[in-house]
Protein backbone atom coordinates (compact mmCIF):
# COMPACT_ATOMS: atom_id res chain seq x y z
CA UNK A 1 0.00 0.00 0.00
CA UNK A 2 1.73 2.85 -1.10
CA UNK A 3 1.47 5.62 1.52
CA UNK A 4 0.99 9.78 0.77
CA UNK A 5 2.03 12.25 2.68
CA UNK A 6 -0.08 15.76 2.67
CA UNK A 7 1.99 19.20 3.31
CA UNK A 8 0.93 21.62 5.80
CA UNK A 9 2.70 24.61 5.79
CA UNK A 10 4.98 23.93 2.74
CA UNK A 11 5.03 27.17 0.55
CA UNK A 12 8.25 25.93 -1.40
CA UNK A 13 7.11 24.32 -4.65
CA UNK A 14 11.05 22.87 -4.79
CA UNK A 15 10.81 20.96 -1.44
CA UNK A 16 7.42 20.10 -2.41
CA UNK A 17 8.35 18.02 -5.75
CA UNK A 18 11.93 16.83 -3.89
CA UNK A 19 10.08 15.04 -1.42
CA UNK A 20 7.11 13.68 -2.77
CA UNK A 21 4.44 15.26 -1.10
CA UNK A 22 1.18 14.97 -2.40
CA UNK A 23 0.12 18.03 -4.83
CA UNK A 24 -2.81 18.82 -6.83
CA UNK A 25 -1.98 19.97 -10.06
CA UNK A 26 -3.05 23.34 -10.35
CA UNK A 27 -0.78 24.65 -13.38
CA UNK A 28 -2.96 24.52 -15.78
CA UNK A 29 -4.37 27.88 -14.60
CA UNK A 30 -0.57 29.01 -15.39
CA UNK A 31 -1.43 29.21 -19.00
CA UNK A 32 -4.56 31.67 -18.18
CA UNK A 33 -2.79 33.69 -15.79
CA UNK A 34 -0.49 34.63 -18.72
CA UNK A 35 -3.53 36.62 -20.43
CA UNK A 36 -3.79 38.97 -17.36
CA UNK A 37 -2.15 41.89 -17.26
CA UNK A 38 -2.08 42.42 -13.13
CA UNK A 39 -3.95 39.19 -11.70
CA UNK A 40 -4.62 40.07 -7.92
CA UNK A 41 -4.76 36.84 -5.30
CA UNK A 42 -6.81 37.33 -2.76
CA UNK A 43 -7.70 34.05 -0.29
CA UNK A 44 -7.66 33.73 3.16
CA UNK A 45 -4.71 32.10 4.92
CA UNK A 46 -3.53 28.92 3.85
CA UNK A 47 -5.04 28.43 1.10
CA UNK A 48 -1.51 28.19 -1.19
CA UNK A 49 -1.11 31.82 -2.04
CA UNK A 50 2.80 31.40 -1.43
CA UNK A 51 3.06 28.11 -2.61
CA UNK A 52 1.39 29.67 -5.84
CA UNK A 53 3.82 32.26 -5.94
CA UNK A 54 6.91 29.84 -5.58
CA UNK A 55 5.20 27.51 -8.49
CA UNK A 56 5.57 30.64 -10.97
CA UNK A 57 8.94 31.40 -9.75
CA UNK A 58 10.03 27.99 -10.60
CA UNK A 59 8.09 28.12 -14.01
CA UNK A 60 9.39 31.30 -15.26
CA UNK A 61 13.24 31.51 -13.74
CA UNK A 62 15.42 31.10 -16.58
CA UNK A 63 18.11 29.45 -14.13
CA UNK A 64 15.66 26.60 -13.41
CA UNK A 65 15.37 25.64 -17.07
CA UNK A 66 17.55 22.51 -16.59
CA UNK A 67 15.08 21.16 -13.71
CA UNK A 68 11.59 21.94 -15.92
CA UNK A 69 11.12 18.21 -16.23
CA UNK A 70 12.15 17.19 -13.02
CA UNK A 71 9.93 20.07 -11.69
CA UNK A 72 7.02 20.04 -14.26
CA UNK A 73 7.08 17.09 -16.06
CA UNK A 74 4.27 14.93 -14.70
CA UNK A 75 1.98 18.17 -14.88
CA UNK A 76 -0.52 19.88 -16.86
CA UNK A 77 1.96 22.47 -17.74
CA UNK A 78 4.68 20.12 -18.07
CA UNK A 79 2.78 18.91 -21.23
CA UNK A 80 1.47 22.19 -22.22
CA UNK A 81 4.16 24.55 -21.28
CA UNK A 82 4.14 28.20 -22.90
CA UNK A 83 6.61 30.51 -24.69
CA UNK A 84 7.25 32.18 -21.78
CA UNK A 85 8.61 29.33 -19.44
CA UNK A 86 11.84 29.52 -17.97
CA UNK A 87 12.85 33.18 -19.44
CA UNK A 88 13.23 35.15 -17.07
CA UNK A 89 15.26 36.56 -14.32
CA UNK A 90 13.44 36.60 -10.78
CA UNK A 91 13.64 38.33 -8.02
CA UNK A 92 11.81 37.31 -5.13
CA UNK A 93 10.30 39.54 -2.46
CA UNK A 94 8.68 38.47 1.16
CA UNK A 95 7.38 41.49 2.47
CA UNK A 96 5.68 39.74 5.38
CA UNK A 97 9.05 39.69 6.98
CA UNK A 98 8.95 43.15 7.14
CA UNK A 99 9.95 44.60 10.42
CA UNK A 100 8.42 47.86 11.92
CA UNK A 101 10.54 50.36 13.21
CA UNK A 102 10.26 53.28 16.19
CA UNK A 103 11.35 56.23 13.60
CA UNK A 104 11.63 56.72 10.08
CA UNK A 105 15.27 55.98 9.72
CA UNK A 106 14.77 52.57 10.99
CA UNK A 107 11.97 51.68 8.75
CA UNK A 108 14.41 52.86 6.46
CA UNK A 109 17.33 50.46 7.14
CA UNK A 110 14.62 47.89 7.73
CA UNK A 111 13.29 48.10 3.89
CA UNK A 112 16.71 48.28 2.78
CA UNK A 113 17.65 45.18 4.61
CA UNK A 114 14.26 43.07 3.07
CA UNK A 115 14.91 44.53 -0.47
CA UNK A 116 18.52 44.22 -1.16
CA UNK A 117 19.28 40.57 -0.41
CA UNK A 118 16.58 39.44 -3.58
CA UNK A 119 18.35 41.65 -5.91
CA UNK A 120 21.47 40.48 -5.16
CA UNK A 121 20.66 36.99 -4.93
CA UNK A 122 19.00 37.42 -8.72
CA UNK A 123 22.76 38.49 -9.84
CA UNK A 124 24.55 35.57 -8.51
CA UNK A 125 22.35 33.35 -9.57
CA UNK A 126 22.07 35.20 -13.03
CA UNK A 127 25.89 35.52 -13.19
CA UNK A 128 26.18 34.03 -16.65
CA UNK A 129 24.49 37.08 -17.83
CA UNK A 130 26.04 40.08 -15.31
CA UNK A 131 29.45 38.99 -15.62
CA UNK A 132 31.45 40.78 -12.68
CA UNK A 133 28.70 43.36 -12.39
CA UNK A 134 29.35 44.44 -8.44
CA UNK A 135 26.92 47.11 -6.82
CA UNK A 136 27.87 50.72 -6.18
CA UNK A 137 25.71 51.30 -3.06
CA UNK A 138 25.56 47.86 -1.34
CA UNK A 139 22.73 48.13 0.75
CA UNK A 140 20.53 50.72 -0.66
CA UNK A 141 17.33 49.47 -2.13
CA UNK A 142 17.06 52.45 -4.18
Amino acid sequence: MARITIPYAIADFIDLRERGFYYVDKTDYISKLEDYKAPVFLRPRRFGKSLLVSTLACYYDRTKAHRFEELFGDTWIGSHPTKEHNRYMIIRYDFSKMVMADNIGGLAQNFNDLNCSPVEIMVEHNRDLFGDFQFVNRGDAS
